[in-house]
C-alpha cells in the first residue's frame, strides 16, 4: 500500500476488521518514498562538454587603480595598461562587490602588446598565480579567496598593453547540444542507507581532523565541505545495516593541484585509495572491505595518501544493488528512492537495453 501521511498525532493504525477474529502480522516494513527525484535521467556518455558561465562581471564600476603606471577602462572590456618606468607596478583592481568569496570564476585576457612586454599573474585574494608571459594570454578559472583580486605585471620593463579582458562566474560543466548521442537511464528502487549525505558536521572527527562548510558542490550550492588533518579521519560510524558488501561513493577534489587519499573505507583497505584533482569526481568502493570497521568514512588521512585536505559531497550507500547508483540525498533519515517508470514507452523486444 502507497500513502500519504496526514495524521496530526503522528500515529500510524493498522486496524483489524471484526472483533473476533485474531490476526498475526509478519513481515511489516514502512518506508519513506521520494517521488522528487523519481524522474528518468540521460546518460550524457559520448558528449563534449563546455564551461557554464554566468554575466560579465569586468564593468567600469567594477575597477578601481593601484600601484604604479595607468590604465584606461572601456565599456566593452578593453583595459589599456602602461607603465613608462622599468620596475614599477600598473595593477588594475577588481572591487571586492563584484566577486564572492568561495565562488569559481573564469578570467580570459587577449592582449594586444603596443610596446614592451612583461610577465603578469592574477592574485585570487591570498596569492599570485599563473604568472606567464602577456603575450600568451591569460585563460585561468579560479576561486576568490579574498577581498582583493587583482591582475598585475611584474614590473620589471616599460610596456604598453591593451588587454581585452573577461571575468565571469563559474557555473560548472555543461553538455554541448548536439555533440553526442544520449540514452535514457531507469534504475530499480534504491534506499540510501546513510542519514546524513550532505551535512558533515553530523559525522565524527577523529584525530586532528577538522572540517569546514560552505565550498562549492557539483549541484550549483555551497553544501560541500572541505576536510583537512594528517593523522585523523572523518566517518559516520552509527550505520546499522551499512555491511562489508555495500555499494558506498562520495564526490571529492582537491583545494588545489592533486594527490592520493583514502576515502569511503577505513584506510588499512585496498581499494580505496584515490587520485584526486581539481575537478570533481564521484569514487566508488562496491568491492568487500577486508579491515576496519564498516563506518562511512568520509576521508581517512592516515596511511600512504598524500594529501592534507580535500572537499567532498554528496557521500551515498545501497544494500540494493552493486554499483553505485544516482545520488540520493538525505538529511537526517534514510530515503528509498522509487523505481524509474516508463509507461507506453514501446515493447521490450524494440528497446535496446544495459545494466
Amino acid at each position: 500500500v502507497y500513502f500519504e501521511f496526514d495524521r496530526a498525532d503522528a500515529s500510524l493504525i493498522i486496524k483489524r476488521a471484526a472483533a473476533a477474529t485474531d490476526v498475526t502480522i509478519t513481515n511489516l516494513s514502512v518506508i519513506e518514498i521520494t517521488t522528487d527525484t523519481n524522474l528518468p535521467r540521460i546518460n550524457y556518455e559520448g558528449f563534449s562538454y563546455q564551461d557554464a558561465l554566468g554575466s560579465e562581471l569586468l564593468t567600469d564600476g567594477a575597477i578601481i587603480n593601484s600601484g604604479g603606471g595607468s590604465f584606461t577602462f572601456t565599456p566593452n572590456g578593453l583595459i589599456g595598461i602602461s607603465d613608462g618606468t622599468s620596475g614599477s607596478v600598473a595593477r588594475p583592481i577588481i572591487l571586492w562587490s563584484t566577486l564572492t568569496i568561495g565562488k569559481q570564476y573564469r578570467i580570459i585576457g587577449t592582449p594586444t602588446i603596443n610596446s614592451g612586454n612583461t610577465n603578469y599573474s592574477l592574485y585570487d585574494g591570498a596569492s599570485y598565480i599563473k604568472n606567464q608571459v602577456a603575450a600568451e594570454g591569460f585563460d585561468l578559472t579560479f576561486t576568490c579567496n579574498g577581498a582583493s583580486v587583482f591582475f598585475t605585471n611584474d614590473g620589471t620593463q616599460t610596456f604598453n598593453i591593451d588587454w581585452d579582458l573577461s571575468i565571469k562566474e563559474y557555473l560548472g560543466q555543461e553538455v554541448v547540444p548536439n555533440s553526442g548521442c544520449g540514452s535514457w537511464l531507469f534504475e530499480p528502487q534504491t534506499t540510501q542507507i546513510l542519514a546524513y549525505s550532505e551535512d558533515f558536521s553530523q559525522y565524527n572527527l577523529n584525530g586532528d581532523t577538522a572540517i569546514e562548510s560552505g565550498y562549492l558542490a557539483p549541484d550549483g550550492t555551497n553544501n560541500a565541505y572541505k576536510v583537512s588533518g594528517t593523522n585523523g579521519y572523518l566517518n559516520l560510524s552509527s550505520v546499522s545495516n551499512l555491511g562489508v558488501d555495500s555499494t558506498k561513493s562520495i564526490y571529492a577534489r582537491t583545494v588545489s593541484g592533486s594527490g592520493t587519499v583514502s576515502l569511503i573505507s577505513y584506510y588499512g583497505n585496498t581499494n580505496n585509495l584515490f587520485t584526486v584533482t581539481e575537478q570533481w569526481q564521484r569514487f566508488e568502493v562496491n568491492t568487500s572491505i577486508t579491515t576496519g570497521s564498516t563506518s562511512f568514512y568520509g576521508a581517512d588521512f592516515r596511511g600512504s595518501g598524500t594529501l592534507s585536505e580535500i572537499i567532498i559531497f554528496g557521500a551515498n550507500a545501497t544494500n540494493d544493488q552493486d554499483y553505485a547508483t544516482s545520488y540520493i540525498p538525505s538529511n537526517g533519515s534514510t530515503v528509498t528512492r522509487n523505481q524509474d517508470v516508463c509507461n507506453n514507452g514501446g515493447s521490450l523486444a524494440t528497446i535496446n537495453s544495459t545494466e
